[in-house]
C-alpha cells in the first residue's frame, strides 16, 4: 500500500510539473502562431474559408490524433497535440480579416483591439468592483464619458452606462429600464395585476426587441410593429396613431425602440421627430444605434442621428463599424442612477457601502454578476487612432457604401 501511495504521489507530481511547463510554453507558442496568422490575413491568394462539412472537420482532428469529443475519460494531451488542434482551428475557421470577407455587420478586426483582447484574457478579471478591477473600472467610466460627450445634450451633463454582452442585451436593458420606470411596482409585484404596458418598434427593427418583450414579461403581443416608409424608416405619423390607439384601448404605452441603422438595409429612423412624440406622450425613447452609431463620430454624417441626444437610452456596438474585436457593446442612459435603482440588490459580500471607491463598483447596476473587460478594446483603439482616426474609419465605411450604390 505504501509503495502504491508513493507511485500515485509520483504521478501527481509529474502531472503538476507537466502542467506548469505547459502553462509557460503553450502561451508563447500560441502567441507566435497568432502573430503569423494576423500577418497572413491580407494575403488574397488564400481563401476566405476552407469550407468543410462537420464530419470532415471531425476527421481532420481525429487524423491529427486529437478527437473533438470530450466524452468518456479524457486523457491529458501533449503540447504538440494541443498546437495541432490550434493549427486546425485556424485552418478551418473563416478568415474574417481577409480583404474579401464581407459579413452583414462586422469585418476585419483592428490589430490594436486584438492586442487588447489578449491583455483582457491574460488579466482574467471580473469588472464588477473596483478592488478586483481597478484599472478596468476607471477605463469603463472614461470610455462611457467619451461616448456621452459625443452623444451630447443631457448625456454630457449626466449619464450612466455599462459595456454589455451584445446589442441584443443593450436593447433589453433599454426596455427593462423603461418598463420599471413606467410601472414601479413591477419589480416586487410582478407583471400580474399591473397595467397592460405596450411598446413600439418599426417593422424593420432588430428581432432582439421581440426577445426582450418575451424576457421582460411584456409579451410579444404587446410589442407593436410600426410601419416604415420606402427607405425603411419608421413613420412618425403611424407611431403616434399607434400610441393613441393603445391609450384608447386602456393600455399604457411606455417605450419606443427607434433604430439608427437597421440590420438589413441600414435605415436611420427620424430620431428627432420620434423623440418629440415620445416626450409629448411620456414614453421612453431607446435608440438602437448598434450598427449605425458610428455616425455619431463623423461631422459629415452626424445629421443622420440628429435628435439622439434627446433619447432616454442609446446602444452602440463598436465591433460593427469600428473594427473593434467581438464583442464590444456600450449601453448608455441619460438617467443617472437608474441602472442601480432598477437592478441593484446590494449583495453584502460584494457591495459594502463603507468601503473605498464604491462609486466605481458597477456590478450591482447589471443584470449579470460576471462581466468581461470589453471596454479595454475600445479604450486602447481610441488611444491608438485618436479622434481623427476614429472619424476617418466611419467616413471610409460610408464612402465604401456609396461606391457600391
Amino acid at each position: 500500500m505504501e509503495q502504491n501511495g508513493h507511485s500515485q504521489n509520483g504521478h501527481a507530481a509529474k502531472r503538476q510539473k507537466l502542467g506548469q511547463d505547459l502553462g509557460r510554453t503553450l502561451p508563447a507558442a500560441v502567441s507566435t502562431k497568432l502573430c503569423s496568422y494576423i500577418d497572413s490575413l491580407q494575403d488574397r491568394s488564400q481563401a476566405v474559408v476552407k469550407l468543410a462539412a462537420p464530419e470532415d472537420i471531425r476527421s481532420k482532428f481525429k487524423e491529427a490524433g486529437l478527437n473533438l469529443s470530450l466524452l468518456g475519460e479524457q486523457a491529458e494531451e501533449s503540447q504538440e497535440a494541443l498546437e495541432k488542434a490550434i493549427d486546425l482551428l485556424l485552418t478551418y475557421s473563416v478568415r474574417t480579416g481577409h480583404p474579401l470577407f464581407f459579413n452583414q455587420l462586422y469585418a476585419r478586426a483592428d490589430p490594436v483591439a486584438i492586442a487588447a483582447d489578449w491583455v483582457s484574457a491574460a488579466t482574467n478579471t471580473n469588472c464588477h468592483t473596483y478592488e478586483v478591477a481597478p484599472v478596468y473600472t476607471l477605463m469603463e467610466a472614461e470610455v462611457l464619458a467619451k461616448i456621452a460627450q459625443i452623444i451630447g445634450g443631457q448625456y454630457a451633463d449626466a449619464h450612466d452606462g455599462l459595456f454589455v454582452p451584445g446589442g441584443s442585451i443593450s436593447n433589453l436593458y433599454g426596455m427593462h429600464l423603461a418598463r420599471n420606470r413606467a410601472d414601479p411596482g413591477l419589480a416586487t409585484r410582478g407583471a400580474a395585476g399591473g397595467p397592460r404596458c405596450v411598446a413600439f418598434t418599426s417593422d424593420q427593427s432588430h428581432y432582439s426587441y421581440i426577445k426582450s418583450a418575451r424576457l421582460t414579461g411584456l409579451g410579444s403581443d404587446n410589442l407593436i410593429a410600426v410601419g416604415t416608409d420606402d427607405c425603411g424608416r419608421m413613420r412618425p405619423d403611424l407611431l403616434e396613431e399607434a400610441i393613441l390607439k393603445a391609450k384608447q384601448e386602456g393600455a399604457l404605452p411606455f417605450f419606443v425602440g427607434s433604430t439608427a441603422g437597421t440590420t438589413v438595409i441600414g435605415a436611420y429612423d427620424p430620431l428627432d421627430k420620434i423623440g418629440e412624440i415620445c416626450r409629448c406622450h411620456g414614453l421612453w425613447q431607446h435608440v438602437d444605434a448598434c450598427w449605425g452609431g458610428g455616425a455619431l463620430l463623423s461631422s459629415s454624417h452626424r445629421d443622420w442621428v440628429a435628435g439622439v441626444e434627446q433619447a432616454d437610452s442609446v446602444a452602440w456596438n463598436p465591433h460593427k463599424m469600428m473594427g473593434t474585436t467581438l464583442q464590444c457593446s456600450a449601453f448608455l442612459t441619460r438617467h443617472a442612477g437608474l441602472l442601480a435603482k432598477t437592478n441593484g440588490t446590494n449583495a453584502a459580500y460584494l457591495f459594502q457601502p463603507d468601503k473605498l471607491n464604491t462609486s466605481l463598483d458597477t456590478g450591482d447596476k447589471t443584470i449579470q454578476c460576471g462581466r468581461k473587460t470589453d471596454m479595454l478594446k475600445l479604450w486602447l483603439q481610441w488611444k491608438a487612432k485618436g479622434d481623427e482616426g476614429m472619424r476617418a474609419t466611419v467616413d471610409r465605411c460610408f464612402n465604401l457604401a456609396r461606391s457600391e450604390e
